[in-house]
């Protein structure tokens, strides 16, 4: 697995734990990357990166 998770959904309709983990990135600027073609798709509202290096979460704002 790679370093960084990004977890993202849609607030109305939230996937319990693991069900919202989109994929693993080596990169945060390869998840963030994603989360315009997420959100054309009208798969999110709302996402977050996890570092499991370091165990800390990067909380995205509101995706525009």
């Amino acid at each position: 697995m790679k370093r960084y998770i990004l977890f993202a959904g849609n607030q109305y309709y939230p996937m319990p734990g693991c069900d919202d983990i989109v994929n693993s990135f080596d990169t945060i600027e390869e998840a963030t990357d994603l989360l315009p073609v997420l959100k054309d798709y009208g798969m999110c509202d709302w996402a977050c990166i996890l570092d499991i290096k370091t165990g800390k979460i990067i909380h995205l704002k509101e995706i525009k």
